[in-house]
């Protein structure tokens, strides 16, 4: 499949001016030269706005447009400011959000990926466009965004005037078509983010220090930049996933020409004590326990409170090793399992299968993928495969590959 340049707005006649709900005037929360820079340190994506010196044309399989335009940039800054959101002075934030979405987006150069049909700056598959769009006119209602996302398809997400709003809504409501979420990812931290993303933790590190660096290089404006690297527990997710990609970058981080050396590991002052609850129903072990839980973040699933396996006192070191294509960045990542447990049973089946009586072409061959991450069809299908928790508990205590537990939505 070969490169397709795509518009990246609607017409200037159709783009209404940013604005917030309050009527009041739209800080610069992000200046434009942010994202120009975000998507400048990139030399495997493409620009994301015609003024930019970078004549590559991007990896084949992606629809490309210019997605740091200013009318985009003045459309982030509105979604930034309005009270809706009220983000615009939260430095922590506004990192978060812009390293997801530059790792979602291949830095700003294509919302729309053909090979899975997905859309949007957090990149969608078709089955949640409608939802997200629904979710908008709940946080912004009278606008018509369900039925201009109905009649539009991807052009809908691909218009300045509703992308960013679109985030917003992914952030804010969305996000809840992943299990275990439901969240306000606005206030989470990176990796909450990610797994809200993507449905798992990947390695976005690259991402948030490039944005790290933007922000900090950037103009003077009213909200603080931070040039901080994320924690062990932060930036370590996805890429459009839809709903999972919940995004529009390969399942690994873009070859970029950024050198960081991460933080060294955290940890805290307790040993792990880990454990499976007993009678739990999520096939959890104290062996596949001890084995899971150092890896995650502290409370992450299937480790914690109220899920299969009980910690006290946790002590998570988490020291894998990222290396991005250039070969210069290390960092230290969680590795996560997803969300909660599948609630339906296959039985005494294991691994991903195929759901019984769909007649949708999918085999039990095809589903067996999941098990490793893989977030394309079937994958990223609710409907079409289960996947066994306690196989994929196994599977995550011998392998470094994220293991889906949950079926993709």
């Amino acid at each position: 499949m070969g490169r397709t340049l795509a518009p990246s707005t609607a017409s200037p006649s159709t783009i209404a001016p940013a604005t917030t709900t309050s009527g009041g005037p739209v800080e610069e929360c992000v200046p434009h030269s942010v994202l120009k820079c975000i998507n400048g340190r990139s030399s495997y994506w493409p620009k994301c706005d015609p003024s930019q010196a970078k004549t590559n044309t991007g990896p084949h399989g992606y629809e490309f447009g210019f997605y740091c335009t200013q009318a985009w940039s003045d459309s982030l800054n509105a979604m930034l400011s309005d009270p809706v959101v009220g983000k615009c002075r939260n430095q922590q934030a506004i990192h978060n959000l812009l390293a997801q979405v530059a790792y979602e987006t291949g830095y700003f150069s294509t919302v729309y990926q053909p090979r899975d049909g997905g859309a949007g700056l957090i990149h969608m598959i078709p089955h949640n466009w409608v939802v997200n769009a629904r979710d908008m006119e709940s946080l912004w209602p009278g606008q018509g965004y369900e039925a201009k996302a109905l009649s539009s398809g991807k052009t809908f997400f691909q218009n300045a005037s509703y992308g960013w709003r679109s985030v917003a809504a992914w952030y804010k409501k969305t996000n809840r078509v992943i299990p275990g979420c439901n969240l306000d990812l606005f206030d989470h931290d990176f990796a909450t983010q990610t797994r809200c993303i993507l449905s798992w933790v990947n390695d976005r590190s690259s991402a948030y220090n490039i944005v790290a660096d933007c922000l900090a290089a950037g103009p003077s404006t009213s909200v603080s930049t931070t040039s901080a690297r994320p924690s062990t527990a932060a930036p370590s997710t996805a890429g459009p996933t839809t709903a999972v990609p919940t995004t529009a970058a390969p399942a690994s981080p873009p070859p970029t020409t950024a050198a960081h050396t991460s933080p060294p590991p955290t940890t805290s002052s307790a040993p792990v004590v880990c454990r499976a609850v007993s009678g739990n129903s999520a096939g959890a072990t104290d062996q596949r326990c001890r084995a899971v839980c150092p890896l995650l973040s502290p409370g992450g699933w299937p480790c914690g409170a109220g899920h299969p396996c009980s910690c006290e006192s946790t002590e998570i070191t988490s020291t894998s090793l990222s290396t991005s294509s250039a070969g210069t960045h290390s960092s230290t990542t969680p590795i996560s399992t997803s969300g909660p447990r599948s609630t339906t049973s296959k039985g005494s089946a294991t691994g991903c299968t195929a759901t019984p009586n769909l007649n949708r072409g999918v085999t039990d061959e095809h589903c067996k993928r999941c098990e490793t991450g893989y977030r394309w069809w079937p994958c990223n299908e609710a409907a079409l495969c289960t996947c066994d928790v306690a196989s994929s508990l196994a599977a995550a205590a011998t392998s470094s590959i994220p293991v889906v537990t949950t079926t993709l939505i």
